[in-house]
C-alpha cells in the first residue's frame, strides 16, 4: 500500500465546505452505487470516506482546513500510477461543485 495526498483549495466557511462535501457524496453515491461509498464524520472537521473497487476497500481521510480540504488515501501500489489522473479528475469535479456554490450562481 502507498499513501496518496491531495489538497483542494476553496473559499468557503467550515459549514459550507462540509455541506458541499455531503452534497457531493450524496450525488456520487447515487451515481456510482457499485462503489458502495460511505461517509462518516469523526468530528466537525474530519471524515472518513470508504469505497470499494476491484475487490478492494479503500479508505480516505478527509480533513477541512481554512481555505482547503485535504484528502489522504492508502491505495494499493498497483493503483499508484493513476494517482495523477485521479487528482486531475477530482480537481475538475471540485471546481464544478465550488462554482455551483458561489454567490453569483445561487
Amino acid at each position: 500500500m502507498a499513501t496518496t495526498r491531495h489538497r483542494i483549495q476553496h473559499d468557503l466557511d467550515w459549514d459550507c465546505a462540509r455541506h458541499l462535501i455531503e452534497r457531493a457524496y450524496t450525488y456520487y453515491s447515487e451515481r456510482y452505487p457499485a462503489y458502495k461509498l460511505s461517509l462518516s464524520w469523526l468530528d466537525p472537521r474530519r471524515a472518513e470516506l470508504r469505497l470499494h473497487t476491484r475487490g478492494k476497500e479503500l479508505l480516505a481521510q478527509v480533513v477541512l482546513f481554512p481555505g482547503e480540504v485535504a484528502v489522504e488515501m492508502e491505495v494499493p501500489l498497483l493503483f499508484l500510477p493513476f494517482a495523477g489522473r485521479a487528482h486531475r479528475s477530482i480537481d475538475r469535479a471540485a471546481q464544478s461543485w465550488l462554482s455551483s456554490q458561489s454567490p453569483d450562481r445561487a
